[in-house]
């Protein structure tokens, strides 16, 4: 099992900076830069918030668990980041 986090942002040079957080930080999967948010929009994880009567378009807290054959294992569409990552370990 491999996770990738998609991490849309608008920013110049955010592949580099993607690229550079990996490294840094040793991360046993890809991460994936997603500027213009086409695969979150894919994926149903990019769209309209809503937060404190404010309404915007952002990028949703969702995980998708890929299997090594690039299948999609399972959706997390709900997620709290406070105990997620204990959830993941699970599915290792």
């Amino acid at each position: 099992m491999r996770f990738a986090q998609a991490s849309p942002t608008g920013e110049r040079g955010a592949s580099r900076l993607v690229a550079k957080f990996t490294q840094k930080h040793q991360l046993p999967f890809p991460l994936l830069c997603d500027p213009e948010g086409k695969v979150a929009t894919l994926y149903g994880s990019y769209g309209p918030k809503k937060f404190m009567g404010r309404e915007f378009v952002g990028v949703y807290r969702q995980t998708f668990a890929i299997a090594p054959d690039g299948t999609l294992e399972k959706i997390y569409r709900k997620v709290k980041p406070a105990t997620h990552a204990i959830e993941l370990f699970g599915l290792l």
